[in-house]
């Protein structure tokens, strides 16, 4: 009866790895990738970094979820139910939770005293096309991704006062790595508004060029630097266009 017992629990107990195929799954129905093959590789990446007990392998997945693609603890949960259920709230989940409706709030006052405005700002030389021109102020990290991208920095920033250098760099990825120092002490709130309200002066034709090439949420975790999006082949090459071009009315 015992040996019976310790095959049945043998059998139905499952390791992160078996968990790969539904993972991929979800990530490629959700929308979170683009291709069969992208959504392979996160799931590997994501089981990789799962704790072999029950309630890790549910956790993990869940903080993996949440870093990976820049999701809030509700939507991870959501997207995970076919595979888990319905996930509790663990004392480290609720401090996180905490910790990104700090971010939030943060946030929500950025709006409310915003004082860099994309508007025209008068004459100077555009940061990515070079002439000289009327510029406006374009937000490195667009106004509309600042409640997914807030959260994101106050939780590396929290990682990294933990010493858990790993998980800080998980969480801001390639894209956000730049700032890790400037994350390093802490995120005070005057630190995370300067942070997202970070702008370059470009020209009217520069700006819309970049708008028109990548989405705001690719801009702010991507091309959040002028060094960035001059380095992108695509919008390098309009603005060597533009170079060549004279002011229009956009200059008077």
């Amino acid at each position: 009866m015992a040996h019976e017992k310790l095959k049945k629990n043998n059998v139905t107990r499952r390791g992160p790895s078996d968990f790969l195929p539904e993972i991929s799954s979800l990530i490629l129905s959700n929308g979170l990738t683009a291709t069969e093959e992208e959504a392979e590789a996160l799931a590997l990446c994501i089981v990789d970094g799962m704790g072999a007990s029950e309630s890790e392998t549910r956790n993990d997945c869940l903080v993996l979820f949440q870093e990976y693609f820049s999701l809030s603890e509700y939507e991870a949960k959501q997207i995970l139910v076919p595979i888990f259920g319905e996930i509790g709230c663990s004392a480290d989940e609720n401090e996180s939770s905490d910790d990104e409706q700090n971010g939030l709030d943060i946030v929500d006052e950025c709006f409310e005293d915003l004082i860099v405005k994309e508007e025209m700002i008068g004459e100077d030389e555009c940061e990515l096309c070079e002439r000289y021109i009327r510029l406006t102020r374009h937000h490195l990290i667009p106004r509309s991704t600042w409640k997914r991208i807030g959260p994101q920095l106050f939780n590396a920033a929290n990682a990294l006062e933990k010493g858990d250098v790993k998980r800080a760099h998980r969480i801001l990825g390639d894209g956000l790595l730049h700032l890790e120092d400037d994350l390093a002490d802490g995120l005070s709130k005057r630190e995370m508004k300067e942070m997202l309200q970070r702008t370059c002066n470009i020209c009217r034709g520069c700006h819309s060029a970049v708008h028109n090439t990548y989405d705001n949420m690719v801009l702010a975790t991507r091309y959040n630097t002028v060094e960035k999006l001059i380095a992108d082949n695509t919008i390098y090459k309009f603005c060597k266009w533009a170079s060549k071009q004279r002011p229009g009315k956009s200059a008077a």
